[in-house]
């Protein structure tokens, strides 16, 4: 995954699209969508508008009739599944509403579905510019949005090059078309705002619906030092021009394994064959083919994994379920020096997991790969409390490479470890309007608050609401994942004291719901943040299909982590590490993040030691000092005599 540009300027028709293509790659999870748990009734009921206003324009089949995962906060009209026994469905909007809504926002009903016969360039033009135009936050502007209407109406281009008909092959006409919806969406400069035809978002699909990965070992590989390869892909701008097919020939000409750029183990799989066998920082050297019987001389051929293409490679250790797979690697020993060693495993059916276990030294390592996993909750909720119950000294959270998920999720993990604070504000578009909805969550004793109000209306009261906080259920993590979006939930007591220290790692691969991961707990001091600085995605991205395929995100929203602006910023972690060159057998953020929680846990010790002896001081004078007043206000008691007893 490359590092996104610093720019304030959107990239073309992949500077950003090809970031999402490896993003939607890296998610294991296919089953659930990306939704949004509002505990706001004001702000439930924006979503479920917003959300039928959508449910309008979604075709009834072709490829968004099953959309791909996505790995950021979608808005999407859904039905919902069936409800389970711990959860609530959302009452639907009446459709009256929902079509005045749909009209008042310039969004015609004929979106909803493809036009007759080819692709028709003009319908589906008129349909993306209505939707940028009323979903966009920074068209809620008056001016911008009146200028984007001058520059990009349908009007203007209807007789340019970009959306003729007549003698243009249909892979021309999609060509041209979403050429023109990315120059209108390049118009309000959010670099994170995707557009895919459907070829793509196929594509996509495809490749994204991966939750169990047939015949593996359980291990997540990477290339050491891809960033070099990335830089001399996309250098230091963004890559304006350069093609999805394009940038794969550049990537397999640049990505070969070889010096300065091996096959390295990043974590092996929990359960999965290579649990307990492979580590994390095992350098692939060799991969062993089993020959079947009568196949060849020597019962296993060994393939150097040197000039090949990371693809090429991983494919060669990937096979058949319940064969066999040899695996040379190098393993750095106690003193630092590279040894061999040579493994063999059975290729399995192995199911990603929401989270890795690493315990080294009373530390709890906690892997997150994204935060979508239906796993997640009980995973995660595992893992902290099974720390406190194994009394590790300290928990650290990596949440580096993450490209982020539902906001749901990491709402509710964030309250099983924040006691107090502002963990989120939210500021979105309503939709076809110039108005703005703020949301902000905070925890408390006992109890969150929700502060809603209209950030662009002055005469807007802010409306406070409170839920009391409960004890996680597992069940609530079920029920989540089969009804994403629509499950009633209070909010989470903290699974764990707060005297246990933690850190997160991040960097400029964490995205969205990582970075208000990370944001939340060091916003709330609750952990120390070690890294690099994330990505800087502020944005909340509705997912919109067009009608004749393909579809957009478009940026109608952006979060606070802990009431911090981050776009195009970043987390700025509280400890700024670099990684060095030899970035797999050495790991520079690691090795800060463990320093780290030892020096808080001796910390929290020490002082926890002062206050428990100055509460042993102070309740001894207490005790003296009642004792001294109890005899000064004591009077001497004489024994009545019988006439006064009688």
């Amino acid at each position: 995954m490359r590092q996104p540009s610093t720019s304030t300027e959107t990239g073309d028709n992949f500077a950003d699209d090809s970031n999402r293509a490896a993003r939607e790659l890296s998610n294991r999870h296919n089953s659930v969508r990306s939704f949004v748990t509002v505990r706001s009734p004001i702000m439930k009921k924006f979503l479920r508008v917003t959300a039928a206003v959508v449910a309008l324009l979604l075709p009834a089949s072709g490829v968004f009739a099953s959309p791909p995962v996505s790995s950021d906060f979608v808005y999407v009209a859904k039905k919902a599944p069936a409800t389970p026994a711990t959860s609530k469905p959302a009452k639907a909007a009446p459709a009256p509403t929902v079509a005045a809504k749909a009209n008042s926002a310039g969004i015609d009903n004929d979106c909803r579905s493809k036009a007759p016969g080819i692709f028709n360039s003009v319908h589906e033009y008129t349909c993306a510019f209505q939707l940028i135009r009323a979903f966009s936050m920074p068209l809620a502007d008056d001016a911008k949005r009146a200028e984007f209407e001058k520059q990009f109406a349908p009007e203007v281009w209807i007789n340019s090059d970009y959306l003729k008909m007549d003698g243009v092959s249909e892979a021309d006409r999609i060509k041209n078309t979403f050429a023109l919806i990315r120059r209108a969406r390049d118009f309000t400069h959010e670099r994170f705002d995707f557009v895919h035809n459907a070829e793509e978002a196929a594509a996509i699909d495809k490749q994204s619906r991966h939750p169990v990965l047939d015949g593996g070992i359980g291990a997540i590989l990477r290339m050491n030092n891809m960033w070099e390869i990335q830089k001399a892909i996309f250098g230091n701008a963004p890559a304006s021009g350069l093609t999805r097919k394009e940038y794969e020939e550049k990537m397999s000409a640049l990505a070969i394994i070889g010096p300065g750029h091996e096959l390295i183990i990043d974590a092996p799989v929990r359960q999965g064959p290579a649990d307990g066998i492979l580590k994390a920082g095992d350098i692939v050297t060799d991969v062993g083919t089993f020959c079947k019987p009568d196949g060849c001389t020597d019962p296993i051929v060994w393939t150097p994994v040197a000039g090949m293409g990371q693809d090429a490679a991983i494919k060669l250790i990937r096979g058949d379920l319940g064969s066999s797979v040899g695996l040379k690697v190098l393993r750095k020993n106690s003193a630092g020096k590279l040894i061999p060693l040579t493994f063999t495993l059975t290729r399995d059916a192995v199911k990603q997991r929401a989270v890795t276990i690493h315990d080294v030294d009373g530390i709890r390592n906690i892997e997150i790969e994204n935060f979508t996993n239906d796993f997640l909750l009980d995973d995660f909720y595992d893992a902290i409390t099974g720390a406190e119950k194994a009394g590790m000294i300290g928990i650290n959270i990596n949440v580096r490479g993450n490209p982020g998920g539902r906001l749901d999720y990491v709402t509710a993990m964030l309250e099983m470890l924040v006691p107090r604070g502002l963990i989120l504000k939210q500021v979105q578009r309503d939709v076809g309007a110039n108005t703005l909805t703020q949301v902000e969550t905070s925890m408390a004793d006992g109890f969150s608050i929700i502060a809603t109000k209209k950030t662009t209306d002055p005469d807007s009261e802010k409306q406070i609401q409170a839920a009391k906080r409960v004890a996680y259920d597992p069940s609530y993590g079920v029920a989540a994942a089969r009804n994403p979006g629509f499950v009633e939930q209070n909010p989470l007591l903290p699974a764990i004291s707060p005297d246990m220290p933690i850190t997160v790692e991040i960097n400029v691969d964490s995205y969205s719901a990582s970075e208000i991961f990370a944001g939340a707990l060091q916003a709330t001091h609750r952990a120390v943040i070690v890294g690099q600085g994330s990505a800087g995605k502020g944005a909340i991205m509705p997912e919109l299909p067009l009608p004749e395929g393909g579809g957009m995100e478009i940026t109608n929203g952006q979060f606070y982590p802990g009431g911090m602006d981050t776009k195009h910023k970043g987390i700025i972690p509280d400890k700024i590490v670099e990684q060095p060159k030899d970035y797999g057998q050495t790991d520079a953020q690691r090795d800060v993040a463990v320093a780290t929680l030892r020096e808080l846990s001796a910390h929290i010790k020490a002082v926890r030691a002062i206050e428990a002896e100055r509460a042993k001081i102070n309740d001894a004078r207490f005790e003296d000092e009642m004792a001294k007043r109890d005899a000064a206000d004591r009077l001497p008691l004489t024994k009545l005599d019988e006439s006064q007893e009688q």
